[in-house]
């Protein structure tokens, strides 16, 4: 179903510089809507000429890090950049996360020295919890 650009830029769902990117109307004068996966961005006019503006990481030419920020997981606010960043592949980056546990997630989030043992942790948890919903939801961008 969806939710209106403008409402998904209102509720933070996309860092400063997708939304800045993003439209809001389409170009026949209606309010554009983006896919509940966060993937798609499309017009709801069936006789608009451009209803679907296909997929959002061909589009903005977002890395992997930043479609898990897209998804607007408040437990892992702030985490998700250190975490990710580098890899192009959940796959990939979950062997990783999941071989390394909670000592992997304090490196990469560079608290390893200061006793962020507890903070690690919770972090390690919730990429865990919300392992199939990241993967349900960014699979038909990453595969698109």
């Amino acid at each position: 179903m969806g939710m209106r650009v403008t409402e998904g830029i209102e509720k933070g769902l996309f860092s400063k510089e997708v939304a800045r990117d993003l439209e809001e109307v389409c170009g026949c004068g209606e309010p554009l809507y983006i896919s509940n996966g966060l993937s798609r961005v499309y017009c709801k006019n069936l006789e608009c000429s451009m209803r679907a503006f296909g997929d959002l990481r061909g589009k903005q030419g977002l890395e992997l890090w930043q479609l898990i920020e897209l998804l607007g997981i408040p437990e892992l606010k702030g985490a998700v950049e250190p975490i990710f960043s580098g890899y192009s592949s959940l796959e990939g980056a979950y062997k990783d996360i999941e071989s390394g546990q909670v000592p992997f997630i304090a490196r990469r989030l560079g608290i390893e020295k200061s006793g962020g043992v507890a903070l690690a942790f919770q972090v390690y948890k919730y990429i865990i919890v919300y392992k199939q919903f990241i993967e349900r939801e960014l699979a038909e961008v990453l595969e698109g």
